[in-house]
């Protein structure tokens, strides 16, 4: 965050919020090892006859049954404290803008717009299927079908909430036509902060991708690639992804300082009014330039991070 107060606001925002369920997942991460390493020992302790595999498969479900209940309960939660707009002017404390509710009105100093309790189920999420994966070796196959079975769950478990309009929405009241006339509206689901079928209809899509992304064959050789036209398209397609999707910290931080300075440099020259450009061709023909830039910034940074320790800190972008 940025700022203090007395005239200028205190800001939290994407970069805020990640920070925090970095630090948080770090925790989590150190009381996975202990709890599991205790639940081991406790078990072949209790079992004298128990393998160390048992064991450790025992202390897996016990871990995975905490994931799972946390991850549920932060989904879950922001839906069902977040205030009505009657009452969404306070008073609130600094403490509580700062770490589950967003804020942007002008009477308050504060300006949060990502709050960093409501993302911790996703961060959570993220982490028990690292842990998974890790745990039992899955092979790509089977992290496809992991994640393939996670989508389609979560899908399964959006459709119906949205559609009742109680549960897990936040102010569904206010759409006019309600979700279940509208199709836009049906889509039209709060973020600030995140409602359960928000992060059920993102996190859900979000995996189901994925899982048909890990199952597509390997990119073809270079020499593959001068012998085949497909093999050599293949690769084209292929590589902005992997540039992109490879650096997206580095992607998301850079783009902002990028597309600013590009706006600044527009404006000045006049060729950018100062409300932005009002035609979707210019709009589109900047933000395209923007992204060419930006894959030849993220296929150097993926070179140079290939370059690093595993466990460098460069490895974190």
């Amino acid at each position: 965050f940025t700022g203090i107060s007395n005239g200028f606001p205190v800001i939290f925002m994407v970069l805020y919020a990640l920070g925090v369920n970095l630090f948080v997942a770090s925790l989590v991460l150190h009381a996975d090892y202990a709890l599991s390493a205790h639940l081991e020992s406790r078990h072949l302790r209790l079992k004298p006859a128990a393998t160390p595999e048992t064991a450790r498969r025992r202390a897996s479900r016990v871990l995975t049954a905490l994931y799972a209940a946390a991850i549920a309960a932060t989904a879950v939660l922001p839906s069902l404290y977040t205030p009505t707009p009657d009452h969404a002017a306070g008073p609130f404390s600094a403490w509580w803008l700062a770490f589950f509710l967003p804020s942007v009105t002008s009477s308050s100093w504060i300006f949060s717009v990502y709050p960093a309790f409501p993302w911790l189920a996703p961060t959570l999420l993220g982490l028990l299927i690292g842990r998974l994966a890790g745990q039992f070796r899955l092979s790509v196959q089977r992290q496809a079908l992991l994640c393939m079975a996670l989508g389609v769950g979560f899908l399964a478990v959006f459709v119906p909430l949205r559609l009742a309009g109680g549960f897990g929405n936040i102010n569904p009241g206010l759409l006019d036509p309600p979700p279940h006339r509208s199709i836009i509206n049906f889509f039209n689901m709060v973020k600030y902060p995140p409602s359960l079928v928000y992060l059920l209809c993102t996190l859900g899509t979000d995996l189901a991708v994925l899982a048909l992304l890990l199952l597509l064959p390997p990119l073809p050789t270079p020499a593959q690639q001068q012998v085949s036209r497909a093999a050599a398209a293949a690769a084209a397609v292929a590589g902005p992804l992997l540039a992109f999707g490879g650096s997206a910290l580095f992607f998301f931080v850079t783009h902002m300082l990028l597309y600013f300075g590009m706006g600044g440099v527009l404006r000045l020259s006049g060729v950018m009014p100062a409300t932005g450009f009002s035609s979707a061709p210019a709009f589109w023909t900047c933000y395209a330039v923007g992204l060419a830039i930006e894959f030849v910034w993220c296929r150097r940074y993926a070179a140079f991070k290939r370059t690093t320790n595993p466990e460098s800190v460069w490895r974190f972008f």
